[in-house]
């Protein structure tokens, strides 16, 4: 009978740790701008762990790369980013930031939560994010967020906080791919860009021919 509790409590945990579904839009100023440069903005969010904003955007900008963007250096854009903040004290949105930094666009990321629990034998970590893709001009291209929720049960403290409270890195891996999935590369949008032009030409010759 206890096997059974403990089973049944175990599957139940399972179950709470699946992943919310991304969610995702793409603005039509995006087919219109096409970024193929773009700047990833410093990580805000309430959490104190410099660790954590780290992790969300090296692996943001290495995802990024590898769809086909290019990619400002963090340092470089950090640079840039402390030279206005020595000329003004006034906080600037990522929309500012974006028209400063020699880029056709930026990604913002808002961490969400990045909560810890452990309560006996249950330990969980539940963290989320917000990410927007910025233009020059200001514009809103693309924007997704997601949030994560893993739990683990058992009876030795030192297993738990070594499988679920501190195995967060592989988990920030999977959330920002999973979002940046949802942005087309800049190829592609080039390519589906080139298809509407055609079709306009098309268009265009066919009322050529009418009387």
């Amino acid at each position: 009978m206890k096997k059974n509790i403990i089973f049944f409590v175990f599957f139940i945990l399972i179950l709470a740790g699946c992943a919310h579904p991304v969610k995702h839009k793409l603005y039509k100023k995006y087919s219109n701008v096409r970024p193929r440069t773009i700047a990833v903005l410093p990580v805000g969010g309430d959490v104190d762990s410099y660790r954590v904003k780290s992790l969300f955007r090296s692996n943001t900008i290495e995802r990024l790369t590898e769809a086909g963007y290019k990619v400002m250096d963090p340092d470089e854009t950090d640079d840039v980013f402390l030279k206005e903040l020595r000329k003004s004290t006034k906080r600037m949105t990522p929309a500012q930031l974006a028209a400063i930094l020699p880029t056709d666009a930026v990604v913002y990321i808002y961490i969400t939560d990045f909560d810890k629990d452990k309560v006996f034998g249950y330990a969980s970590l539940s963290f989320g994010a917000r990410f927007k893709l910025i233009s020059h001009s200001g514009d809103l291209l693309w924007k997704g967020k997601h949030k994560s929720k893993e739990t683990g049960l058992g009876f030795d403290k030192k297993t738990l906080e070594l499988g679920v409270l501190e195995a967060y890195e592989a988990r920030i891996e999977r959330l920002v791919d999973d979002v940046v999935s949802t942005l087309p590369g800049p190829d592609i949008a080039k390519a589906a860009g080139g298809k509407e032009k055609e079709k306009e030409e098309e268009k265009k010759e066919f009322f050529q021919w009418l009387p």
